[in-house]
């Protein structure tokens, strides 16, 4: 199972340096090809659609496989990072990503920027599903982990 990563280039009068940006998100990405796709958005479309379109095709695959997202506006100089709540680690990793696709710019050809991969951890085979009452008396249900 492959992660996905969207990202929205929005052309009009596209900065160099956005241009160079967005070519080293690229190449981030192709060095984990392996294990990792990167998508770009249709034209024509935004990254809202493209993701309430995958939403409405699979639910759970979003929720797995999708983390992290980026649009670049090259007209306004601002890059939006988006990222699924579903995993606490998605927001640190959007902006890492960001960061790295923007010091690459800066840097150029003196350093290389290395990076952490994080990869999901499995549940254990213990884990069990619990339900629990709520003050409103309707059920809700956190996971449960016993140690054996």
């Amino acid at each position: 199972m492959q992660t996905v990563t969207v990202y929205e280039e929005l052309f009009s009068n596209q900065a160099a340096g956005m241009e160079n940006i967005i070519a080293n998100y690229r190449e981030i990405f192709s060095e984990l090809s392996n294990v990792h796709t990167l998508r770009t958005v249709a034209p024509g479309l935004s990254m809202e659609d493209t993701i309430l379109e995958e939403y409405r095709l699979s639910i759970p695959n979003v929720n797995l496989n999708y983390m992290v997202g980026t649009s670049f506006n090259g007209q306004s100089n601002t890059i939006v990072a988006w990222f699924n709540n579903q995993a606490f680690h998605t927001v640190p990793l959007t902006v890492n990503l960001i960061n790295n696709a923007i010091l690459r710019q800066l840097m150029i050809i003196l350093q290389r920027i290395s990076f952490i991969l994080n990869f999901v951890l499995s549940f254990p085979d213990q884990s069990q599903i619990l339900p629990t009452e709520s003050r409103s008396q309707t059920n809700h249900y956190l996971s449960h982990f016993q140690r054996r």
